[in-house]
């Protein structure tokens, strides 16, 4: 998984329509998104761990990660229309995840 893979996923996963996708889609969108949810969170949880406790830094990086955990335990709901919402939730909580990842940091000239 790429840098570009997440991306893409993240900007397939929160593009505006005004039909729903496809169901297969959404399964395949939120398969990749979980995946890519899960490393950043370690990534984030390891890279929090070098913080200072307290410090806003350390908050956002923490409550990303938090968040981050209910949405993966959350699951997709019962219909379509839940499984979307579940969809695009994975993909702000990446976005959030890669703010404080290192591994997305790196190169974009912010801090690391």
């Amino acid at each position: 998984m790429t840098r570009q893979d997440l991306t893409d996923v993240i900007g397939r996963a929160l593009t505006p329509t005004t039909v729903l996708p496809r169901a297969e889609e959404v399964r395949e969108l939120t398969e990749r998104l979980r995946e890519h949810v899960t490393r950043l969170v370690r990534e984030v949880e390891d890279r929090a761990g070098a913080m200072t406790p307290a410090t806003a830094e350390w908050r956002h990086a923490t409550s990303a990660v938090e968040d981050a955990r209910h949405e993966l335990g959350a699951g997709p709901g019962p219909g379509l229309r839940s499984a979307v919402a579940h969809m695009q939730n994975l993909g702000r909580v990446c976005q959030r995840l890669r703010c404080h990842s290192p591994s997305e940091t790196a190169g974009s000239g912010r801090a690391v």
